[in-house]
């Protein structure tokens, strides 16, 4: 069901239950943004290419275990150390430290490790 809101109708309903969409060009003029789009995508699952924040939490010869944060809850991800730098990584710890959290990109659900495989974004 959609209801469109117009100027002069002060009936706008904002609740859980209703989805509220503002064209993103009339975001800043109605003074609206992440604070709605967080409340809108809150129950979204993590999807491909999405950007999340990853806390490191382990550190192995070839992976990186961690979390990623989605809008308030925590998903179980990883990094390969391929998808860490473009250039060979001799050491692992020279690049990452537990405790560090990094700014990723969503490759894929990986089914075997039951968690999300993450590529580092270089910044």
């Amino acid at each position: 069901m959609y209801r469109w809101q117009h100027k002069g109708d002060d009936r706008l309903i904002i609740s859980d239950e209703w989805r509220i969409m503002i064209h993103q060009a009339l975001q800043s003029a109605l003074s609206v943004g992440k604070k709605l789009d967080y409340s809108m995508k809150r129950s979204e699952k993590p999807q491909i290419g999405d950007v999340a924040s990853f806390e490191v939490k382990k550190i192995s010869k070839s992976f990186v275990n961690g979390t990623i944060d989605h809008y308030g809850k925590l998903y179980p991800a990883y990094i390969h150390i391929s998808k860490i730098s473009d250039t060979y990584i001799h050491n692992i710890n020279d690049f990452v430290t537990e405790g560090e959290e990094l700014r990723t990109a969503i490759i894929e659900y990986d089914e075997r490790r039951s968690g999300w495989s993450l590529k580092k974004i270089n910044e």
